[in-house]
């Protein structure tokens, strides 16, 4: 892909309200303050209103009058399909037409240090923790990660300085592939979104071993306690680092403690035999000290070859970590109102952003293993094709709940091939826990109070609102904090 920025006047997007997507205007912007950027998409988030409140111009449908012979070139997110009217009008115009994922090899070309994380579980919450870090020692450098910081309105930054950027490289669509990069996070490989890889796991290790072998100028940076990648270690040629409790790892961490929500443990970094001792707040479970122990071997290689950072200075700011939005975020002190105008006060809420089973079950043993009560559930499965493939795990997972209240699966744009529902989990769990499980058509929302209000008899539940669709409006609408 070519492109002279300085020739370039306006630049359209289709479904530009994505979380990615979303943050590509900022970055040429930041170069030519005088590009014209326009967009369209059926959605009103947060993230349209922010577009809004920065002068881009987004139309509220996809209609092929969005586009005219003015255009440049038109950016498209990946839920946009080829029958797309603002797609065909572009063709007939012969407008240049590029994926978001092609964008990304483009930006990262931009930067001499350019830093991916991937993987199928963690990448967010890696991502995330390196942000916070590297702004808190006051590091200049750019990044696009795919979640928010609490203390924080949007994923993305852009600063005038080409030496740094961090980007959270998706490998649901191959986007890792794009990217050339120094430094290769690579933090697990698991069955997600497989029916992009032909429904064939073997696809997706493929596609990570290629990358890393192919580019002899990268570090890889391997967890080294995923089953996955320590099969496929051995066919790796190019230089890897690995981290994890796996004692074999050059980063190793010991002694593991849990208390209440931090994280306590100590990393041994064998390059140097030197230890690190790590507190971690609002970040915490053993999952999450892989994830935390992934940042430090990384930020071990910054200091090193990029730019100096003190890791002491580095570990002492992970004691002040503000978490993470919908990532084991906890919400105290709220309460709802039911349709008899009751106040129902006093409600601990967590809700997490994981739909994949593995995800499902680390929020659920943190929960138990932390909190001494009873737990609700308000789920929403995400994409039909991920429901079919995994549905066995899911019920597994599932099973691991009091109560269980299941929403319609948020389809993120699939088509339902496989004639799969929410209702087919919920006939399986009723027949093992008939009256624990509850199915909630259409998502109605006083359903989901009465159901909670008949099942919260005292203060011993907690409730976890799961998934990554359109849940998360639920909380809003249904949970308000007492002032």
């Amino acid at each position: 892909m070519s492109l002279n920025i300085n020739k370039i006047k306006n630049i359209h997007f289709i479904g530009i309200g994505g979380l990615f997507i979303s943050s590509i205007p900022f970055f040429f912007l930041n170069i030519n303050k005088n590009i014209n950027i326009t967009g369209s998409d059926i959605g009103n988030n947060e993230i349209i209103k922010y577009l809004k409140k920065n002068n881009i111009k987004v139309y509220n449908k996809h209609d092929s009058s969005n586009i005219n012979n003015n255009i440049d070139f038109i950016i498209y997110s990946n839920s946009i399909k080829n029958n797309n009217p603002e797609i065909l009008k572009a063709k007939k115009l012969n407008i240049p037409i590029y994926n978001k994922k092609y964008i990304i090899k483009y930006i990262s070309n931009f930067y001499k240090n350019v830093i991916s994380i991937s993987g199928s579980h963690g990448k967010t919450t890696i991502s995330c923790i390196i942000v916070y870090i590297l702004n808190n020692l006051n590091i200049n450098f750019s990044y696009i990660i795919g979640g928010f910081l609490l203390n924080e309105k949007k994923n993305f930054n852009f600063c005038n300085d080409k030496n740094i950027i961090v980007l959270e490289s998706d490998e649901s669509d191959l986007t890792f592939e794009n990217v050339k990069c120094k430094y290769f996070v690579l933090n697990n490989i698991d069955n997600d979104h497989i029916n992009n890889y032909k429904n064939n796991i073997n696809n997706i290790i493929n596609s990570f071993i290629k990358y890393i072998n192919c580019n002899n100028k990268m570090l890889t940076f391997l967890n080294l306690d995923d089953f996955l990648i320590k099969k496929i270690i051995n066919k790796i040629s190019n230089k890897f680092i690995t981290y994890g409790f796996n004692k074999k790892s050059d980063f190793i961490i010991y002694d593991y403690k849990i208390n209440y929500n931090n994280n306590i443990f100590t990393i041994l970094n064998k390059i140097d035999n030197c230890y690190y001792n790590i507190f971690v707040s609002n970040c915490f479970g053993k999952f999450n000290s892989i994830n935390i122990t992934a940042v430090i071997s990384l930020l071990y290689f910054i200091k090193k070859n990029i730019v100096f950072i003190s890791m002491y200075e580095a570990i002492l700011n992970l004691k002040k970590f503000c978490g993470i939005k919908r990532r084991f975020e906890i919400l105290n002190n709220l309460f709802f109102i039911d349709k008899l105008n009751n106040k129902i006060n006093n409600i601990l809420l967590i809700t997490d952003y994981g739909h994949h089973p593995k995800e499902i079950y680390n929020i659920i043993y943190n929960v138990k293993l932390i909190y001494n009560k009873k737990i609700i559930m308000i789920f929403q499965p995400h994409r039909y094709s991920r429901t079919y493939l995994l549905f066995n795990n899911f019920i597994k997972v599932l099973l691991n709940v009091n109560i269980l209240i299941i929403l319609d699966i948020y389809p993120a744009f699939e088509k339902n091939i496989y004639n799969i529902s929410s209702y087919n989990i919920y006939y399986i769990l009723k027949k093992i826990n008939k009256n624990k499980v509850f199915y909630v058509k259409n998502n109605n929302i006083n359903n989901i109070i009465y159901i909670i209000k008949k099942n919260i008899n005292s203060n011993n539940y907690i409730i976890i609102v799961q998934g990554a669709g359109s849940i998360s409006n639920y909380i809003s609408n249904l949970f308000k904090k007492n002032e």
